[in-house]
């Protein structure tokens, strides 16, 4: 006899918004814009039910693009994320394992201060900067839409890959230097719930607590999606994405005379809703062995 055996679950979902608006000789006043936005999550997770080990695997890729004013108006871009997740795991004790976990994240285009005829260089790139982590510790995961991760022997990189283009000091790194680690206690947290048979929320959270000045930095990246089902290939989606990253500054000017008289560090935030098509995947691989 053979029994069937579906170890690889394998799926992702991809989601295409935009919207318009087109203005000429408008009382009220306003501006024409088209907006694009473009996002794309995959997985691949290895769990069998006769073992203790457990791997999962996930990518993202998240783009957006805005031209305000029409067809004569620069391109801009309002959103970049390339990041790719990869967590270990051991059974512990129940809904417990020992869990490692490599994270990597940057952008896939260059950032600019817009408008960019005013401020040709870019701030930011591919690999400028690009953040590493590594993560030893445990994790609880009573499902596979709720896990906690608690890693306290943790090491964050940040990498610049082009010190002459891009300015490695405003993400914390040393002027004489392309990049630097720091080690850290490291929280995650992700949570999924369907709130109706239509309407969905994700929230991932992450903090990273820095050992050498543990009451004085700290980096916090906390998402929020909603996700709302019209039809099958039809959606609207909200993100909510705040981050407060210690090493990234941002200059402070005096309210008197317009001059910079130092740098801080700074809540992020960023907004968007978005209706576009959306199309999703799960897949699972199965494989037959046979019964003692």
């Amino acid at each position: 006899p053979y029994q069937v055996e579906t170890p690889w679950v394998i799926g992702g979902d991809g989601h295409l918004g935009f919207s318009q608006t087109y203005l000429d000789n408008w009382e009220k006043g306003g501006q024409s814009a088209i907006s694009s936005l473009v996002v794309l999550k995959g997985y691949a997770n290895y769990k069998r039910a006769d073992s203790k080990i457990k791997w999962d695997n996930s990518g993202e890729i998240r783009n957006g693009w805005v031209r305000p004013g029409g067809k004569e108006e620069e391109l801009q871009k309002n959103d970049d994320k390339f990041e790719i997740t990869s967590r270990f795991g051991v059974s512990a004790y129940k809904k417990w394992y020992y869990s490692s976990e490599f994270t990597f994240n940057t952008q896939l285009f260059n950032g600019y201060v817009y408008p960019k005829k005013d401020h040709p260089d870019p701030i930011s790139g591919f690999l400028a900067p690009s953040r590493l982590f590594f993560k030893i510790g445990m994790e609880y995961k009573p499902s596979k839409d709720f896990s906690l991760l608690l890693s306290p022997l943790t090491l964050k990189n940040v990498y610049v890959r082009d010190t002459t283009r891009y300015d490695q000091t405003k993400f914390g790194i040393d002027a004489n230097s392309n990049s630097f680690w720091e080690p850290g206690l490291n929280a995650d947290i992700y949570f999924k719930k369907s709130l109706k048979d239509n309407i969905s929320y994700e929230t991932k959270y992450k903090m990273f607590i820095n050992y050498k000045r543990p009451f004085q930095k700290f980096d916090l990246n906390w998402e929020n999606n909603i996700s709302v089902k019209l039809n099958q290939f039809i959606d609207m989606r909200f993100l909510l994405h705040l981050i407060y990253d210690d090493d990234v500054k941002y200059p402070v000017y005096s309210a008197t005379t317009g001059d910079k008289i130092g740098e801080k560090t700074k809540l992020q935030i960023k907004e968007y809703f978005s209706i576009g098509f959306t199309y999703k995947i799960n897949h699972n691989v199965t494989h037959s062995k046979r019964m003692p």
